[in-house]
């Protein structure tokens, strides 16, 4: 084979290395890179909601909080207890805050998932949060594995693209 065509049988190579870089490899990452983001957010979210349980549970009597540390296991409970106000700050978006006053802090609405929304007591949506927590702490070690073995493709293949380009000079 003659120096020409071997120089052109690499540079074929290495533009088919680089359009699977490019075309196949990026976008791969970039989606599986969005994803696990996506997952981290929700983890957020649900430890954010157990930080503002906690808080709103603090702002309960202290008798009723004796009770329900001891362990009492009635299902109305929380339907039992008075109902406290608080003043909550809530970010409206774009880090725009509001004070808002609620009425009754026993009950919260909680999102279940496919836009669907459930009232729940505290110890309920505790609960809730602590399982969601535990499942999608699993699927974001999945995701970040499957981004992982992405970047190590895109090595290996710029990798070979550094060879290929060092044996053409």
């Amino acid at each position: 084979m003659d120096p020409e065509q071997e120089y052109r049988q690499r540079q074929q190579v290495l533009n088919s290395y680089r359009a699977f870089l490019s075309q196949k490899l990026e976008p791969e990452l970039r989606k599986a890179h969005e994803e696990r983001v996506q997952v981290e957010e929700k983890i957020a979210d649900y430890r954010s909601l157990l930080t503002q349980i906690e808080s709103l549970e603090k702002t309960t009597t202290p008798a009723k909080r004796r009770e329900n540390e001891e362990g009492r296991e009635d299902e109305d409970e929380d339907d039992k207890k008075e109902p406290t106000t608080t003043t909550v700050r809530i970010d409206l978006g774009s880090e725009i805050l509001c004070d808002l006053a609620v009425d009754n802090t026993n009950k919260l609405f909680v999102d279940i998932g496919l836009g669907f929304f459930c009232q729940l007591s505290h110890r309920e949506a505790r609960t809730l949060s602590k399982k969601r927590i535990e499942i999608l702490t699993d699927v974001e070690r999945e995701k970040r594995e499957k981004e992982e073995r992405i970047v190590e493709h895109v090595e290996i293949v710029a990798n070979g693209i550094k060879s290929l380009m060092a044996s053409s000079r």
